[in-house]
């Protein structure tokens, strides 16, 4: 086999020909290391071996891109490579490369997100553990995070409570339309009952 025509392309691939026909596109790191060029007589072992590296390649290019969007669990990246098209092996072998170059730690983003998910939405435990599960953290990651980050609820209801115009903890039909929505935001009923009776004491104090 022979190398016919290499054409630059999009995106800084060049299109690689061999015997007249079209085989592959490649970085021009792939091209140098495979010593790709037109007229040059390659072996089928030697168009296996760069096709290998052009994928291994892109794989691992594609993740850092993925990546500079934002910190991802090794489950979401590695699902978000192949349904991008990417071999299963080769977005295996990208996640394994990002995650030993530090740029993807589950236990770090668990923690920060988790810090993010109870400082800032003000989420109860159950609501974070879910979103966690969602981003493709393991139970185990999870857990831990959530135990290590998260505050005490019942202060955090009793500051959102205390947010809550007068009528919405008077009215019975209003307070149960309150009680959903911070059932919905993960917090337990038992800890909404005692942070509302602790808002209730203090108003009377008032």
């Amino acid at each position: 086999m022979r190398v016919t025509d290499i054409r630059q392309g999009k995106r800084k691939l060049f299109s690689v020909f061999i015997d007249g026909e079209f085989a592959f596109s490649a970085y021009e790191e792939i091209l140098y290391l495979h010593n790709l060029r037109p007229g040059e007589e390659i072996p089928c072992e030697a168009l296996a071996a760069a096709m290998d590296g052009q994928q291994r390649l892109y794989a691992k290019n594609r993740a850092l891109e993925l990546l500079s969007y934002g910190d991802q669990s090794e489950k979401t990246l590695y699902g978000k490579l192949v349904r991008g098209g990417i071999d299963p092996r080769y977005a295996a072998g990208a996640v394994a490369y990002a995650v030993e170059q530090g740029l993807v730690d589950d236990q770090r983003y668990a923690g920060a997100l988790c810090k993010y998910l109870f400082e800032q939405k003000k989420y109860g435990a159950k609501r974070v553990r879910n979103v966690l599960y969602e981003k493709g953290l393991d139970k185990q990651t999870a857990d831990a995070a959530v135990a290590q980050c998260a505050p005490d609820p019942v202060a955090v209801l009793a500051e959102l409570l205390e947010k809550e115009p007068p009528a919405a903890l008077a009215d019975r039909l209003l307070l149960k339309k309150t009680v959903d929505r911070l059932l919905r935001r993960g917090f337990r009923y038992e800890d909404i009952r005692t942070a509302l009776r602790l808002v209730a004491d203090q108003n009377i104090e008032e």
